[in-house]
């Protein structure tokens, strides 16, 4: 799937999709666009990850900017993310990297090791989304021709009143007009508001 091509705003259609085709009536009309969520073993991605275009693992970066494959950065199984770039290297999938961690003291240690180990690897930039809710961070990955995604974590617009609605879709306007990031992806929930956004524009 190439997703660097797309006007920014219009990507939205993309990480929309691929974001909640397992929660809207008729996945199975898109099967190029399913990516499997949270493959955060190996032993998941032995098992059925191969089947998939794409994958999402969760990482939080330890010392040096070492990716360990984790939710919670309180635990660890000892996998790191060149393990699952070894399995990638006979495969033409992509993947979608979750930072959970991502700060201004590790941004550094984590694009050197990325830029380090995807060569190593022969991994085409084109085959990684870059996530983190840290948009500002994520400049420096976007400014170095990574593909990001600043992630919006918010409550349900049906728990928001109006005023806070249009808070928040203007503050996803701004991250969106800093250029920091390529992309937004959120939950479902989230789409008509942000699709209001970017038929404005």
């Amino acid at each position: 799937m190439k997703v660097r091509n797309f006007h920014f705003w219009g990507f939205f259609g993309s990480i929309i999709i691929i974001l909640l085709l397992a929660a809207i009536s008729y996945p199975w009309y898109y099967p190029s666009k399913m990516w499997l969520h949270r493959v955060d073993s190996l032993e998941k991605y032995n098992e059925i990850g191969e089947k998939y275009p794409g994958i999402e693992v969760d990482v939080v970066l330890r010392d040096s900017g070492i990716p360990d494959i984790t939710h919670d950065e309180d635990t660890t199984f000892g996998i790191t993310l060149d393990e699952y770039f070894e399995e990638l290297t006979t495969t033409e999938q992509h993947i979608w990297i979750d930072v959970k961690n991502l700060t201004e003291d590790n941004a550094d240690d984590w694009l050197a090791w990325l830029e380090e180990n995807t060569a190593e690897d022969n991994i085409d930039k084109d085959r990684i989304i870059l996530e983190s809710k840290n948009w500002q961070t994520l400049a420096k990955f976007t400014n170095a021709g990574w593909y990001t995604s600043c992630y919006i974590d918010l409550d349900k617009p049906s728990h928001l009143s109006k005023e806070e609605i249009i808070h928040y879709t203007d503050s996803l306007e701004q991250i969106a007009n800093s250029k920091c990031v390529k992309a937004l992806s959120f939950p479902f929930w989230w789409y008509r508001s942000i699709k209001n956004i970017w038929i404005a524009i």
